[in-house]
């Protein structure tokens, strides 16, 4: 179990080196020191003399020194900072130099910021930094020195920080009604009791015993190292008890905090499954919706890689707090130093933890309505309405912007509130969000890659249930024209690895590289940009048959027991690469096999799943759409019409007619205005299309 004393730093408080840097710092401040000036503060014989000086003293400006190299090194501590310093090894005995900048150009609103730089001398004009903070000179009233308690614990378990919580909680429960949990709210089938009288112990215990009382769950990664687990063999004794010191370091911490949340029932899923070929995981692996979704809110290890890592630290917070040094003799002026970020986009903030990389995570934070984060500084809460922290706990305000993704919880609220499928809009948007989730469930990684569909069970069975529909390898039926063009993001990174455990029309069977959704529309959808004017898809003879996502994909060969069957235009074609017009990097073309060299393809684009090469390749018409552009700010059509052909890459297998695995998917448009002299209807913009020009023969396919 963790521990930490209940104390607090005092901010703003100064060693005796920083003191006189501080002295050091007055006439600069005074005299205005002009922009690009630098001037000598301070300086150590060596590395480790500076690293001792930090360490050693609880002095505020050290702190965030520490804090900065921390941060430069993108590690947790400054005891792995320090290890990470063998870089400055052939500089050991050099000294260490303060110096500080003027980095602003003038005064601006009665502020100037001052940058504040350690390192070594690079090249006697320059300085190898080591570590770097800045120093802000204000106006009084423009700043912000007040630091609330909670901010200066130097626990992440502590008193102030569970007042902080169970803050959160109240307002979340009782103000957030997209948070609520369902009225029909179905208990996990076992729990952990953490109630037992006179001990720290617990005992397993059935769902079905406890009522309408409240539990949390846990989030945490498995890791390599061996924990405690519920086997078959071992169920009775779970029953009766559980000696606490057995469990691993995170189950440990999850009870103190369950503890002190005055909860008395946890969800572990290593200790309330039944583990090893006997047990139940595909059962349970099914109900992940009922568990994660009810829960009164899930404790996330955020930063723990395994489980014998505990996830409530000591920390120094002052790195993150501004330090104010002082007043100026009028007292109109102010001065701190700037301290870290708390939550950054790079490091300390939910979907950039080491747990959001993690697959089997996804769902576990997606159907959460409420989850916890304890990282490496403090602790986050995320609900479906709210992202808070200790640092900026209002929530009423909207601390951190959306990145390019929606949060997970984002995405639940987004599919949750479709309804209606007979509406095209709910339509466009139930694949617009599927899509979605798909792209950013691509992006973690699983130890097990036929977990694949297993850890999006969860998810997959709000659609199941609400919409009643059925899938094969991840793709819904329902809508499976639209599903099989998904594509592979192409990332040089990332290229692609095709595995043996899925139908090769599935994105499940690529590995290392990030899926992507079709843009498609159909009858009465409006994207983005276009409205479909009229549309048609290839015919599907059959489809292939349906699967469970809660069965792991153990079977290889698996792509040969479920083809599916179209039909519609085929036609053989050759790949090239050309450099782009408008991007510094080589784009994926395909013309038609006999096409002459002043015919190739302008405005089309391949996106292969894997990098193979020297593949013999067809191209099959899956869906053709004519779109209008439609002029965003007037609300209305733009005039300029496109043609749309959405179609499927092939290679064919070897000694068969007609069967062929899927290889990518390539996209084409040709654009003219409906006012063209040229261009009188549709079909006229039909026959300007590069891969199937005019009237064709259509094929019936297999794919595998």
């Amino acid at each position: 179990m963790s521990t930490g004393s209940e104390t607090n730093v005092v901010p703003h408080r100064l060693c005796r080196r920083c003191d006189y840097v501080v002295e050091e710092l007055r006439p600069s401040l005074s005299t205005k020191l002009e922009s690009g000036h630098d001037r000598l503060l301070y300086y150590y014989p060596n590395v480790q003399t500076f690293i001792n000086n930090i360490l050693r003293d609880r002095c505020h400006l050290c702190a965030i020194l520490a804090g900065w190299l921390v941060k430069s090194q993108r590690v947790n501590t400054v005891e792995e900072a320090v290890e990470n310093l063998d870089k400055y090894s052939d500089k050991a005995a050099t000294p260490l130099y303060m110096i500080m900048k003027n980095s602003s150009m003038g005064s601006r609103d009665g502020w100037q910021e001052f940058d504040l730089f350690v390192g070594h001398d690079k090249d006697g004009r320059s300085l190898d930094v080591v570590s770097r903070t800045i120093l802000n000179h204000f106006k009084r009233g423009i700043g912000k020195t007040d630091v609330a308690p909670e901010e200066l614990s130097t626990f992440t378990g502590s008193h102030l920080s569970y007042a902080s919580i169970k803050k959160w909680l109240h307002i979340c429960s009782t103000e957030h009604p997209g948070c609520r949990g369902s009225l029909k709210r179905r208990a996990p089938t076992r729990l952990l009791d953490l109630g037992m009288e006179k001990t720290k112990d617990v005992r397993l215990v059935a769902g079905s015993t406890i009522g309408q009382a409240p539990y949390v769950a846990l989030s945490y990664c498995w890791g390599t190292v061996p924990q405690l687990m519920l086997l078959l063999e071992r169920y009775s004794e779970f029953q009766t008890q559980i000696p606490f010191e057995s469990l691993s370091k995170v189950a440990q911490d999850a009870t103190v905090v369950c503890r002190n949340m005055s909860v008395r029932y946890l969800w572990i899923d290593a200790l309330c499954i039944i583990q090893g070929p006997d047990g139940d995981f595909q059962q349970e692996a099914a109900r992940m919706e009922d568990v994660y979704a009810n829960a009164l809110f899930t404790i996330t290890a955020a930063a723990c890689t395994d489980t014998t890592q505990p996830f409530l630290l000591r920390r120094n917070p002052l790195s993150w707090i501004d330090c104010q040094i002082f007043d100026n003799e009028s007292g109109e002026y102010s001065s701190y130093f700037e301290g870290i970020p708390y939550c950054d986009r790079d490091d300390n903030v939910p979907g950039v933890f080491a747990l959001d990389s993690r697959g089997w995570c996804f769902q576990e934070q997606f159907l959460s309505p409420r989850s916890l984060y304890f990282g490496t500084k403090g602790v986050h809460w995320e609900c479906r309405e709210s992202l808070v922290c200790e640092h900026l706990p209002d929530m009423t305000v909207q601390h951190f912007a959306d990145g390019p993704n929606p949060s997970r919880k984002k995405l639940y609220t987004k599919l949750a509130s479709l309804d209606d499928l007979s509406d095209p809009a709910t339509n466009y948007k139930l694949r617009e969000t599927w899509g979605e989730i798909i792209q950013q469930y691509s992006e973690t990684r699983l130890t097990h890659r036929s977990d694949k569909l297993v850890a999006l069970a969860g998810i997959a069975s709000i659609i199941e249930t609400k919409f009643d529909m059925r899938s094969s390898f991840g793709l819904w039926l329902e809508m499976i024209i639209d599903e099989l063009l998904w594509f592979r993001c192409l990332d040089k990174d990332a290229t692609g690895v095709r595995l043996d455990i899925a139908p090769t029309w599935s994105w499940i069977s690529l590995a290392d590289c990030i899926i992507s959704g079709a843009n498609t529309l159909h009858d009465g959808e409006i994207g983005e940009e276009h409205r479909l004017v009229d549309g048609d898809s290839a015919t599907v003879i059959s489809l292939p048959s349906s699967t469970v996502f809660a069965t792991p994909l153990w079977t290889p060969g698996a792509r040969n027991e479920a083809p599916i069957r179209l039909r519609g235009r085929l036609t053989a074609c050759i790949h090239r690469t050309v450099k782009s017009k408008f991007r510094d990097e080589l784009i994926n073309r395909l013309d038609p096999k006999d096409c002459t060299s002043a015919s190739t393809q302008m405005n089309g684009e391949y996106y292969p799943d894997t990098d193979l090469e020297g593949m013999e390749l067809y191209c099959f018409l899956l869906r053709r759409e004519h779109r209008e552009f439609l002029d965003i700010q007037k609300g209305e059509d733009s005039g300029a019409q496109t043609i749309w052909n959405h179609c499927l890459v092939l290679s064919p297998i070897i000694n068969t007619r007609n069967r062929f695995r899927r290889t990518g998917v390539y996209l084409e448009s040709s654009r003219a205005s409906k006012h063209h002299q040229n261009v009188t209807n549709a079909s006229d913009l039909v026959y300007n299309s590069h891969m199937f020009p005019g009237e064709g023969k259509e094929q019936e396919i297999e794919i595998v």
